[in-house]
């Protein structure tokens, strides 16, 4: 499996339903059309960059080429116009 993955804060979401500060983690997987590693390196910058304490990987390989976000405080409406601006597709996968 082809999973990249970039931690700004590693241990940021620590075990169980909750993250730090007591406050509930939320994640939220997304099907996109990244097609290369290239690409979804690039984007985890950008990701990472307004996203800082989430956790956030790309599975390439998935037929989906899943991009799963884990985090508190992020709103998955802006994940994917951060995707739209870049140029890809992304949607919250059902």
């Amino acid at each position: 499996m082809q999973a990249l993955q970039l931690n700004t804060y590693p241990g940021s979401i620590e075990p169980g339903l909750f993250g730090k500060n007591n406050h509930l983690a939320m994640i939220e997987i997304f099907k996109t059309n990244v097609e290369n590693t290239r690409q979804a390196i690039a984007l985890l910058a950008v990701l990472n960059h307004r996203f800082p304490t989430a956790e956030i990987n790309f599975d390439l390989e998935d037929c989906d080429r899943i991009l799963r976000v884990e985090g508190e405080n992020f709103c998955p409406v802006l994940v994917i116009q951060t995707l739209a601006n870049n140029g890809f597709e992304c949607g919250v996968l059902e």
